[in-house]
């Protein structure tokens, strides 16, 4: 598309984007203090692993490894993310729970310079007007505004994304353009395995571009020679540990799977050699009309999600209504692309999207898919506000004349000044005071970290409180199995996962409300921790399990039986007690460090 209108007066611009970033933060800030940063086990695997690697023991993780479960068992090397994103967020890593504050702004600042560059490159590419237009757009996005918010890896890929699409359109121009798209190509697969789709994508677009054959088989050879230069370390490490520079779990196995978290399928799946999901065992075990059926389910659903995705941030809405609210936006930017005339930006964005909408597609029997499409929203928007200035400016300055620039100034304070005062309005807390924990789950934290050592295998939360998964076996006796083949000695079960797991333990223990007990001896672990009933019904309660030794147990913990059904076992307990708070927490007997 051709670049729109005239240029704006600087003290517009200036005042537009400052009013646009502002508002973004703000809002962003608001909405982490409604947020437990432990609910989203993507944003926490990458506190945990930045958290290892500013202790200095490097891209690693605890617990079991569903990809190498037989290799690697506790301190393994990390087999799911790429490095760069948990890198950046080891700079501010600490034990103290202020990391969770500074990985939020850090990523919030990483945003922001993903807006900034989005006014950079659209205005090159589509105007200024319509940059304008799609950075304001963009700022007020829910996608934007939670994973900008959350220590989430989407924001700096759209950075990546968007460096190297300006630079790969640019391909006439020579080969430091070609170079700087290789290069950025290499960080966005450092930082996401998306990354390794912008190869291929500059690939189509030198073959169809109008470049002599000579000169686009150079500028490929060029990017691909960066590509592999900044990608290097990682293709190292790929190949010492799998034997494939390329090597990515979700492509070589998660991807292959039929479900997420069905019991005795899904990720439960990946944990044993003869089961783990590939794309040999796949085609092999799949009819080319399940295939098809497959896709062909996903392609309305990875619509559907790519609509949910330009939903401006509209609090508790549902799922459909915000579909309905991005509708609108993406087919702005679809009417966008469709009148870009320039043959390589079209062919750039028409692949990418195609690419990503046919892969979306497959992966919506694993899962929800909407932040899959985010690296494409700054783009989308560009071309959405070129839409929308071609259609509506000239009608606009028509109706207000000289009045349209300060006019949309003055309208946007307002509205920036209205979105403010709703957002702010009964915040629980600051958004610069780590969230709250609760004492439950801060007295669980503290015995883990006196009782369980590096070495060995927990199931459960972790001792940082990170998720180490609990594979979804069919029945106890999967489970027990399963903990014996991984040497599993610690059991860390709390409310979340006791009612995901239910069908597991269900025969144990009982729950009530939040608090969990156990009511019949479990067979082969020995319950080591329990949650004080000091400690209030609201809150999330544990119980802690160490795995006997084959042969030990049996009738002296049937004492458990003749117990008050929700008090602490005297066995149990300790002489150790967690004195008082201060903060209406009695403390709580806990069992002796050995």
């Amino acid at each position: 598309m051709t670049k729109s209108g005239n240029n704006l007066p600087r003290w517009v611009v200036a005042a537009l984007l400052t009013l646009a970033i502002i508002n973004f933060i703000a809002i962003t800030l608001s909405a982490t203090t409604r947020w437990d940063p432990w609910s989203n086990p993507d944003a926490e695997h990458y506190l945990h692993i930045a958290r290892r690697i500013g202790a200095g023991k490097g891209f690693t993780s605890r617990g079991p490894d569903q990809f190498h479960p037989d290799r690697w068992m506790t301190h393994h090397p990390e087999t799911a993310r790429n490095p760069l994103f948990p890198y950046l967020l080891s700079l501010v890593a600490g034990p103290d729970e202020g990391f969770v504050v500074r990985a939020r702004l850090l990523n919030i600042a990483v945003s922001v310079i993903l807006l900034v560059a989005m006014f950079l490159v659209g205005r090159r590419l589509v105007g200024e007007r319509a940059a304008l237009v799609g950075v304001i757009g963009l700022s007020l996005v829910d996608c934007l505004i939670y994973l900008g918010g959350e220590a989430m890896v989407e924001p700096l890929l759209a950075v990546w994304f968007l460096s190297f699409s300006f630079m790969a359109v640019n391909i006439s121009q020579g080969p430091k353009y070609w170079l700087a798209a290789g290069i950025f190509a290499g960080l966005a697969w450092l930082t996401k395995g998306t990354g390794l789709l912008l190869v291929v994508a500059f690939v189509v677009m030198a073959l169809l571009s109008r470049l002599s054959t000579k000169r686009a088989a150079a500028a490929v050879g060029g990017v691909v020679a960066a590509f592999l230069l900044i990608g290097s370390p990682l293709m190292v490490r790929n190949i010492y540990y799998y034997g494939d520079p390329l090597y990515n779990a979700n492509t070589r196995h998660t991807m292959w799977m039929d479900s997420f978290d069905t019991p005795g399928g899904g990720w439960t799946m990946l944990y044993d050699e003869s089961t783990r999901p590939s794309r040999s065992r796949y085609l092999a075990t799949h009819s080319a009309q399940q295939i098809l059926s497959r896709e062909a389910t996903g392609l309305p659903y990875s619509l559907y999600w790519l609509m949910q995705a330009h939903a401006i941030r509209i609090p508790k809405l549902h799922s459909w209504v915000r579909a309905v609210v991005g509708g609108p936006v993406l087919v702005l930017a679809l009417i966008g692309l469709v009148g870009e005339r320039r043959r390589n930006a079209a062919v750039l964005m028409w692949f990418v999207l195609g690419a990503s909408w046919l892969s979306v597609a497959w992966y919506h029997a694993i899962g929800r898919c909407v932040y899959l499409w985010f690296f494409l929203l700054p783009l989308l928007f560009l071309y959405a506000g070129a839409a929308l200035v071609r259609l509506g400016d000239g009608r606009l300055r028509k109706l207000l004349g000289g009045a349209t620039p300060a006019l949309a100034v003055v309208i946007f304070a307002i509205v920036v000044a209205g979105g403010q005062v709703y957002a702010w309005r009964n915040v629980p807390r600051s958004p610069f005071v780590p969230p709250p924990i609760p004492v439950s789950t801060r007295l669980a934290h503290q015995w883990q970290i006196a009782h369980i050592a590096e070495s060995d295998v927990v199931f459960g939360r972790d001792i940082d409180r990170t998720e180490t998964y609990i594979p979804n076996y069919r029945n106890f006796s999967d489970f027990q199995q399963a903990a014996r083949r991984f040497g599993v000695r610690y059991l860390v079960i709390d409310t979340h996962f006791f009612q995901a797991r239910r069908h597991i333990f269900a025969g144990y223990i009982k729950a009530k409300g939040k608090r969990l007990a156990l009511h019949t001896p479990m067979p082969g672990w020995e319950l080591v921790y329990q949650t004080p009933r000091e400690v209030p019904e609201n809150q999330p309660h544990y119980l802690i399990f160490e795995r006997l030794p084959p042969g030990v147990g049996g009738l002296p913990r049937l004492r458990l039986l003749f117990r008050p059904r929700w008090a602490i076992p005297a066995r149990y307990a300790g002489t150790y007690r967690y004195p008082p708070r201060g903060d209406g927490h009695r403390g709580a007997y806990v069992r002796k460090k050995r």
